[in-house]
């Protein structure tokens, strides 16, 4: 093998993997640069571990000045982010115009432009039954429709905190009924995981984080994570004051979620994990200690399943997982 090649059990785990938040905390760059930054990442050689540039639907028209740089490896693919909102009528508000900027970006630039996914919160609080949640969900899938969006794919968030053992089982429920209704074969909608923030006080525990990995599995949705996942095993960040999750951890363990229906406690061990060398890159298997997948199962379950992961920094996890000796150094 290629001393410049990855064995191809890390190529599976990393094809795809990031979507680049370069917008967002504790980044936080502006426009010009963080859209520059996303064009010379697709014109490099690890442009293979790059999904899409996350912005907010707020922000999509401020991108048509670009549309000259867009030309350059077109089209560019995007997922757009969704106004928080606190209730159902003001998600509603929020849905509409959201939908509307994406309308208006993809009619702007035409075939420069993809923004294949929807990334919004769910306020399942508000919800008062799931009779309710599942008429919201049609509702969206409705005004996608009317705005020629069907081919959006939305990740639903739903909050870890406040009544999220609850929330979160109510709304995968929903989801996966949702889904059934559809294309089983193609789910439309997913669920997504915050990992992380500012403060150590925003990262959940390991036994959320396994929690919404086992939903995923148990209800047969596609899932993807945000925040907090810049490195690849999780790990104590004294400069931080607190724990921080390893990708490597999310994406195994919500891989062997699925092929082995792994329990809570199980995947809370997983996702506790902070020695590197437990997760195994065989030549055709990967996976945690006695638990493996093969290469041609797990990255079927990449594709289909375990998305991808927004990260502010492109740069952080690629070095990361060289000095693991995981990825060659370029």
């Amino acid at each position: 093998m290629s001393a410049a090649a990855p064995r191809p059990t890390v190529s599976a785990l990393m094809h795809g993997l990031i979507d680049y938040a370069g917008l967002f905390p504790p980044a936080k760059l502006d426009l010009d640069t963080a859209i520059k930054n996303f064009a010379s990442f697709l014109d490099s050689d690890d442009r293979w571990m790059l999904s899409k540039f996350i912005i907010p639907a707020s922000r999509l028209m401020e991108l048509n000045t670009y549309a000259s740089l867009f030309e350059k490896n077109k089209p560019f693919h995007f997922s757009v982010t969704g106004k928080p909102s606190e209730t159902v009528e003001s998600f509603e508000a929020h849905i509409v115009q959201d939908l509307e900027k994406i309308r208006s970006f993809k009619l702007e630039l035409d075939y420069l432009v993809s923004p294949d996914l929807f990334e919004v919160r769910l306020p399942v609080e508000d919800t008062q039954d799931d009779g309710d949640l599942e008429a919201l969900l049609a509702w969206v899938d409705r005004s996608k429709a009317e705005r020629g969006l069907s081919h959006l794919q939305i990740f639903y968030e739903i909050s870890w905190q406040g009544n999220w053992a609850t929330d979160s089982k109510r709304g995968a429920a929903a989801l996966e009924r949702f889904n059934a209704q559809r294309n089983p074969a193609h789910p439309e909608a997913g669920l997504k995981l915050r990992c992380g923030g500012v403060d150590p006080a925003d990262v959940p525990s390991p036994e959320v984080v396994a929690s919404f990995l086992y939903l995923a599995a148990q209800h047969d949705l596609p899932f993807k994570a945000t925040a907090g996942l810049h490195h690849p095993i999780r790990h104590f960040r004294e400069e931080y004051g607190g724990w921080m999750h390893g990708f490597v951890n999310l994406f195994i363990a919500g891989i062997l979620a699925r092929r082995h229906q792994l329990s809570v406690d199980e995947l809370t061990t997983i996702i506790s994990e902070s020695n590197a060398a437990a997760f195994l890159f065989e030549e055709d298997q990967i996976g945690y200690k006695a638990w493996s997948v093969p290469l041609h199962a797990f990255e079927a379950e990449r594709q289909q399943a375990m998305i991808s992961y927004g990260s502010c920094s492109f740069d952080e996890p690629r070095e990361d997982m060289q000095d693991l000796n995981l990825l060659p150094r370029t």
